[in-house]
C-alpha cells in the first residue's frame, strides 16, 4: 500500500536536499503525484526502496575499489617475487654450471667410455629409459653400473688426486731440469759438448722433438677443451633459452588467467547491475500502474460527484428561481402595501401595528424577557467580579 508523504518531510526526515527529490521526481525514479500545480507527494516505501538500492550500488562500488586495490598490491607482490624469481634462476644457473663442471672433472677419472656416458648422462638429468636404451642395457643394469661407478670415483678420488700432485711435482722438477739444460744450450756449453760427443746430439735433437711434440699436443689440447667448452656453453645457453621460454608461456597464462577472471568479475557485477535496473524499473511499472488505477479511481468518483454537484446546482438554480418568482410577490405587496400606507396615512399604521402586536404578542414577551435576563446576568457579572 502506497504512503503518500510531501517533499519537505521526506527532506527532513532523510536530511536531504529537497532539489535532489525534485530532480528524482523528474527522472521518474520514484513514485510521486501531484495535487494541483504546487503540492507535491512522494511514496515514501519507492523512496525508501530507491535509497536501498543506491547504497547497494554503493557498497557494490566499495567492493570493486577494494578488489582493484587488492589486485595492484597482488601485482606488486607478483612483480616482487619475479624479481626474487629471477635471482633464484641466475643462482641455479650458476649452481648448475657449478655441478656440471664437478661432474665433467669426476668423469676425467673413468677410463671405460660406456661408463663414462652413463655417469655423465644420468648426472646431468637425462631420462634413464632412454639411457638403457642407448646402451642396450635394462634398466636395473644401467643403476648398477652407474651406482658402481660412483662408489669407485668416491674411493678412488683421493688417491687420484694425490696421485696427480705427485705427477705435477715431478713434471715441475723436470721443467726446471728442461730450462736449466735450455738455458745452458743458450749459453753455449752443451752445444760444444754436442759437437764433440754424438750420443749428446742425438739425446738433443730428441729432446727438441719431444719438446715440439709436447708443444704441439698441448695446443691440440687446449683447443679441444676450448671446443668442448663452447660447445658445453652453448648447450647450456640453449637448456637456459627453453627455460625462459617455458616461464615466459606460464607467465603469459598466468596474466591470461587473471585477466579472465577480471572479465568475469566485471560482467557479473554488471549483470547484477542490470537485475537490479530491470527490478527497479519493474516496480516502478507496477507502481505506475497502481497510481494509473488510483487515478482512474479518483477520476470516476470525481465524475460521480461532479454530476451530483451538476444535479445539486440544478436543484439550487430551480429554488433560486422560486425564491426569485416569491421575491417578486413579496415585492408586489409591500409596493401595494405602502402605496396603502401613503393613501390612508398613519391611521393605517397603527391599525396594522395593532394587529400585528395582536399577533405577535408572545413573541415580544419573549424579546423583552430575554433582554431583561441578559441585562440582569451583566449585573450580576460586574458585581461579583
Amino acid at each position: 500500500m502506497s504512503h503518500w508523504v510531501p517533499i519537505k518531510h521526506i527532506s527532513e526526515k532523510y536530511q536531504i536536499d529537497e532539489n535532489y527529490i525534485c530532480n528524482l521526481i523528474v527522472r521518474k525514479v520514484v513514485t510521486s503525484s501531484q495535487i494541483g500545480r504546487k503540492v507535491k507527494l512522494i511514496d515514501e516505501d519507492s523512496f525508501i526502496s530507491y535509497l536501498d538500492l543506491h547504497k547497494e550500488i554503493e557498497d557494490k562500488k566499495e567492493i570493486i575499489a577494494q578488489l582493484r586495490d587488492t589486485d595492484r598490491m597482488l601485482e606488486v607482490e607478483l612483480r616482487a617475487c619475479n624479481e626474487t624469481h629471477v635471482a633464484f634462476e641466475v643462482q641455479q644457473r650458476i649452481l648448475f654450471r657449478v655441478y656440471r663442471a664437478f661432474v665433467q672433472a669426476f668423469s676425467l677419472f673413468i677410463r671405460n667410455e660406456e661408463e663414462r656416458g652413463i655417469f655423465l648422462s644420468l648426472s646431468m638429468g637425462e631420462r634413464l629409459d632412454l639411457i638403457a636404451s642407448k646402451y642396450s642395457h635394462t634398466l636395473q643394469t644401467t643403476l648398477k653400473i652407474y651406482k658402481n661407478t660412483v662408489d669407485r670415483i668416491c674411493k678412488k678420488s683421493f688417491n687420484f688426486i694425490e696421485e696427480q700432485r705427485d705427477n705435477v711435482t715431478k713434471l715441475e722438477k723436470l721443467n726446471r731440469n728442461m730450462r736449466e739444460v735450455c738455458a745452458r744450450l743458450r749459453n753455449g756449453e752443451v752445444r760444444q759438448r754436442a759437437k764433440c760427443d754424438p750420443k749428446l746430439r742425438h739425446k738433443e735433437c730428441e729432446s727438441a722433438e719431444v719438446m715440439r711434440l709436447t708443444k704441439l699436443s698441448t695446443k691440440l689440447r687446449y683447443e679441444l677443451s676450448k671446443e668442448r667448452d663452447t660447445v658445453k656453453i652453448l648447450q647450456i645457453r640453449l637448456h637456459d633459452f627453453e627455460n625462459e621460454q617455458l616461464q615466459k608461456i606460464e607467465q603469459i597464462k598466468k596474466v591470461r588467467q587473471q585477466e579472465e577472471l577480471e572479465q568475469k568479475k566485471q560482467r557479473e557485477v554488471e549483470l547484477w547491475l542490470q537485475e537490479k535496473r530491470l527490478k527497479a524499473e519493474q516496480l516502478w511499472m507496477e507502481e505506475l500502474m497502481k497510481e494509473k488505477f488510483l487515478l482512474q479511481e479518483q477520476l470516476s468518483d470525481e465524475k460521480v460527484r461532479v454530476k451530483n454537484m451538476q444535479m445539486k446546482l440544478a436543484e439550487v438554480e430551480s429554488a433560486l428561481s422560486d425564491w426569485k418568482q416569491k421575491y417578486s410577490e413579496i415585492q408586489r405587496e409591500y409596493r401595494a402595501y405602502v402605496a396603502k400606507v401613503e393613501a390612508n396615512g398613519f391611521k393605517y399604521l397603527m391599525i396594522n401595528l395593532k394587529k400585528w402586536i395582536k399577533n405577535n404578542y408572545l413573541l415580544l414577551l419573549l424579546v423583552a424577557l430575554a433582554v431583561w435576563v441578559i441585562y440582569l446576568l451583566y449585573q450580576l457579572f460586574f458585581l461579583l467580579f
